[in-house]
């Protein structure tokens, strides 16, 4: 069986988040977006029963009160719960110690938020979904 996932923005800027989806509604498959202010937010929405297996692409921004991107991925992979998640980094952070912190957390990519609006960004997620075989 082969779904489409549900795209999760995780961002507390209007900005970002409008940037996201608009990149995100060019894709050649519909698929659906949700959006979460921050890391407890998103926790809470993945913990519900419609999302917590649900194959889901997270776009995780770094910096956001109450709980950062971090701390969110410390969270979410100590869940064994929550299922079929894959994190991509969205940031405008280009520091070295946060791209490693993240990665050693298991995303599957860190992307700079200057290039959410480009054809790229849309190229990666388009032979993403059209490539892969999902649950």
């Amino acid at each position: 069986m082969n779904t489409m996932p549900t795209f999760m923005i995780i961002d507390d800027d209007d900005i970002d988040v409008m940037s996201m989806k608009r990149s995100l509604s060019t894709l050649s498959e519909k698929t659906d977006v949700i959006v979460a202010r921050n890391g407890n937010e998103s926790l809470a929405l993945l913990e519900q029963p419609e999302y917590e297996k649900k194959t889901m692409i997270l776009l995780l921004d770094l910096n956001m009160p109450q709980m950062s991107g971090c701390e969110f991925l410390r969270n979410l992979n100590s869940r064994d719960n929550i299922t079929n998640k894959l994190v991509f980094v969205v940031s405008t952070s280009t520091d070295q110690n946060d791209i490693q912190s993240a990665l050693k957390a298991k995303v599957a990519g860190y992307i700079s938020k200057e290039k959410v609006s480009t054809p790229a960004f849309t190229s990666l997620f388009n032979s993403y979904i059209s490539t892969c075989c999902f649950p």
